[in-house]
């Protein structure tokens, strides 16, 4: 099983078309979902977005085994307009878990035959046993779940930066990793490359 997923991906109004081995499996919206069977073995990967768009579209390879799920998180970037890319990006089970139940929703087509990629427990997570001390300003987000696991609740927000005349940094958007019964951990998305570094953390009982 592949799934695919869109948390925040620029630009934001189009929707993404993935390719297995040169064919279209489906097409993912912002803040959507999709997943599909594919075959084992060794096997092209791209993205393609409408040619109007100007975004370049990207390529890659993957290699999956019999009776396993591989999570992928589709990135797009705009650089203020100037340097656009793309990417799939292999994720985490746990992190993949937490983005699906915050934000995202299964594309309409898909919906009569839904199953792996939308179950989730209904009880509420446990209160982690976790030290958000451990957690410094500029950690990558894979430092972060080697240190302390994944979230349980993913969201994120713009910082409003992007409408100013003339910035042309990269703090654009802050995603906010929940951990329930302890606090938050927050990172500033790059908006050239869509790497996240860790901007703060909080400690907040009451987090989701």
């Amino acid at each position: 099983m592949m799934v695919v997923y869109r948390e925040y991906a620029e630009p934001t109004k189009l929707a993404a078309k993935i390719d297995v081995d040169g064919t279209q499996i489906f097409a993912v919206p912002q803040q959507g979902f999709a997943h599909a069977v594919v075959d084992p073995g060794k096997h092209k990967l791209a993205i393609r977005w409408p040619a109007a768009s100007g975004t370049p579209g990207w390529q890659g390879d993957a290699e999956w085994q019999p009776g396993q799920t591989y999570y992928y998180q589709l990135r797009g970037t705009s650089g203020h307009g100037w340097y656009f890319q793309s990417s799939l990006d292999a994720a985490e089970e746990g992190l993949a878990h937490a983005t699906l139940k915050s934000c995202c929703r299964l594309i309409t087509e898909m919906k009569s035959n839904a199953t792996l990629a939308t179950a989730q427990p209904l009880e509420p997570a446990a209160r982690r046993t976790i030290d958000l001390a451990n957690i410094t300003p500029e950690m990558l987000d894979s430092e972060v779940i080697a240190a302390i696991g994944s979230p349980d609740h993913v969201s994120s927000k713009s910082t409003g930066k992007k409408g100013i005349p003339f910035y042309f940094g990269s703090d654009t958007r802050r995603v906010s990793w929940s951990y329930s019964g302890v606090g938050y951990v927050v990172f500033s998305r790059n908006e050239y490359n869509g790497e996240l570094r860790v901007f703060e953390t909080k400690e907040d009982a009451s987090a989701p």
